[in-house]
């Protein structure tokens, strides 16, 4: 997510919330139109079978998300759900 949000401008960050059984992952940019691009090209393409809902913070229906308590770095991160996805 972080490489595809790169093509519209600097992320920020990226967190993968690893408790929400719907697959959650917020991606923050330095920039509002970077995001509004974002979402504009992700919003309903599918990755790994699943149709992606993107849509702004401030739009979420759902409130706040779980994740793991421990800490992650990025790169076991990616690992992680690398392996996800080719199981």
């Amino acid at each position: 997510m972080r490489e595809e949000g790169e093509e519209f401008g600097p992320v920020t960050n990226v967190v993968v919330y690893d408790r929400e059984p719907d697959g959650i992952v917020t991606v923050r940019f330095e920039d509002a139109d970077a995001a509004a691009k974002f979402i504009e090209k992700c919003n309903g393409r599918f990755f790994d079978n699943r149709k992606l809902e993107v849509y702004a913070a401030q739009d979420n229906p759902k409130g706040k998300f779980k994740k793991s308590d421990r800490h992650v770095d990025e790169d076991e991160q990616e690992k992680h759900l690398d392996s996800l996805i080719t199981e």
